[in-house]
């Protein structure tokens, strides 16, 4: 209503992309943003700041946004925004101790605004300090029972904490919060769903749900379910229509939350020119994250091209520009196929340490815990390899998350074999009949 009353209200401009890209649609908030561009030298000087800032959170130079939002809340002490938003491009800089530092100091200014606590919650999450995660999450709704956004972070930690029982009664929680609610609870209970193995489940879940959120108008939502749905379907086989609407989605986005998933889609699916060409796209933005993505998916190409040394230094490379939960996970399995067997192990527990990231990989609150469960499979396959016994534990874990899992579902039927291989393995050693180690 502001910009229809004035266009050239820059900051209305700049408060209208603000609140399309938290809604998800990336493309509109882009166009909002340049239209608030333009109209910069209208602004006053703490508006330019902020401006400036969220133009760098949108594009995530997190390094130049925690540039403008210092200098701002230095001249402007108690700028809610200000301080709100420093939190963010350090959260964006995966340097969650100092997001989760600096989003306390928002609440401790303005201890009443459920949304700095509700911010302050989804960091913690990230953190893995899920205690503080449940309290900050907890407060907000104290202040505002019907805000989404921490009944949301509740159902991401609750899974992360690995209790998916809580994850989906909070996901319920949410689901009751508007239509919304209902998309993000969708995706999330569809999200469980594939963490657990149960894929048909999952597609049961997405397909009518993007339906929905296409005829409302909520594409950004829309098209991650479209991606998740394909992913879906490439595990159960056969994937034709679905990858046919992943063209569609990348022909006319240059998103990178769309880009990067579809090019490890095509990857999936034995199409590796054109994720390669995805990447080459990728490549060419300015931004850390884009630049590190694209040689994240060139990595991913050699470990499927059966080449796990070439996909070290590129996944090394990615990770030295933006250090990613995707990055490490690649990286371990490409020093599990290279025998890398303590390298791996670094890997993996890191990337247990560090599992709170891996329920939204973007750190966008998008759920996708469902990658998660293989970092049990493949610290099982690294303590056999070590002659760690510990690895019937890791296989028993992986298996455990996946007790309800689809007949055929990726590596459960291998983690069982393995699990039954190091029993009789454990029982010859007992007797000194001890078979040969695969």
């Amino acid at each position: 209503r502001a910009v229809a009353a004035d266009k050239e209200c820059g900051r209305a401009w700049s408060g209208l992309s603000a609140v399309l890209a938290n809604l998800g649609e990336r493309d509109a908030a882009a166009e909002a943003f340049r239209e608030a561009s333009a109209r910069l030298d209208g602004m006053t000087e703490r508006e330019r700041y902020r401006t400036r800032g969220v133009y760098y959170l949108r594009v995530r130079d997190s390094a130049k946004a925690v540039e403008e939002f210092t200098r701002l809340v230095e001249q402007y002490p108690a700028d809610s925004a200000g301080h709100m938003n420093l939190a963010l491009a350090h959260f964006w800089r995966r340097d969650l101790p100092k997001a989760v530092a600096q989003g306390r100091r928002a609440t401790e200014i303005y201890p009443r605004q459920a949304s700095g606590h509700s911010n302050l919650a989804l960091y913690a999450m990230y953190a893995g300090d899920f205690e503080l995660a449940r309290r900050e999450a907890t407060a907000a709704l104290e202040l505002n029972p019907s805000y989404l956004k921490p009944s949301h972070t509740l159902a991401l930690a609750a899974l992360a904490e690995g209790d998916p029982d809580r994850s989906a009664e909070a996901y319920r929680k949410v689901e009751s919060l508007g239509p919304l609610g209902k998309s993000l609870a969708a995706e999330g209970l569809a999200d469980l769903a594939a963490y657990e193995g149960r894929l048909a489940d999952a597609a049961s879940l997405l397909a009518p749900a993007a339906k929905v959120d296409r005829e409302a108008g909520r594409q950004g939502a829309a098209a991650q379910k479209t991606l998740f749905l394909a992913e879906v379907r490439l595990a159960q086989g056969p994937a034709t229509e679905e990858l046919a609407a992943v063209e569609k989605l990348v022909s006319g986005s240059s998103d990178e939350t769309i880009l990067l998933p579809a090019a490890r889609l095509y990857l999936s699916a034995g199409r590796e020119p054109e994720a390669l060409a995805l990447a080459d796209r990728l490549a060419a933005r300015l931004e850390p994250d884009p630049r590190a993505y694209a040689l994240l998916v060139r990595g991913e190409a050699a470990l499927v091209r059966g080449v796990p040394r070439e996909a070290i230094p590129l996944l090394r490379e990615s990770i030295g520009i933006a250090d990613t939960w995707l990055g490490r996970f690649l990286l371990a399995r490409a020093c599990v196929e290279t025998e890398a067997w303590v390298e791996a192990h670094s890997e993996l527990d890191l990337l247990l340490e560090r599992r709170g990231e891996a329920a939204a990989l973007f750190l966008d609150e998008v759920p996708t815990f469902r990658h998660f469960p293989p970092v049990h499979y493949y610290l099982g396959r690294v303590a056999e390899a070590l002659g760690n016994a510990s690895a019937s534990n890791s296989y028993r874990k992986f298996l455990e998350i996946k007790a309800k899992a689809d007949p055929g579902a990726p590596l459960v039927a291998e983690a069982r074999e393995r699990v039954s291989r190091s029993a009789a393995s454990a029982r010859a050693e007992t007797t000194g009949d001890r078979p040969p180690r695969s």
